[in-house]
């Protein structure tokens, strides 16, 4: 409702849009980090892989969504540009990951 009465109704489907495409890249994510975790571990492992990385990755959405919201209540600005340079780091850490299948299969 907010979104509507700030960018008018024609206005709308760009925000719409990039929403989408972030839920999109978001699940991208998800499904890419929980494939690399099963792929890396045997069979008996797979699964103590996966609850350990759900637990982490909860436990490291909360520190820094609390972290966050504290940066918002000073700036927006500043909380996005926490965000961006976590985001900027993190892309060159995950191209530097280990392949978790041979190339044979």
């Amino acid at each position: 409702v907010v979104v509507v009465y700030l960018a008018g109704a024609e206005g709308l489907w760009p925000w719409v849009s990039l929403y989408f495409l972030l839920a999109l890249i978001h699940t991208w994510a998800r499904v890419g980090r929980s494939t690399y975790v099963v792929e890396l571990g045997d069979r008996g492992a797979r699964t103590s892989y996966v609850a350990v990385s759900n637990t982490v990755m909860g436990v490291l959405l909360l520190v820094v969504g609390i972290a966050t919201s504290a940066l918002a209540a000073v700036s927006p600005v500043l909380a996005l540009v926490v965000l961006a340079a976590v985001g900027a780091v993190g892309v060159p850490a995950a191209l530097r990951l280990p392949e978790t299948s041979s190339q044979g299969e």
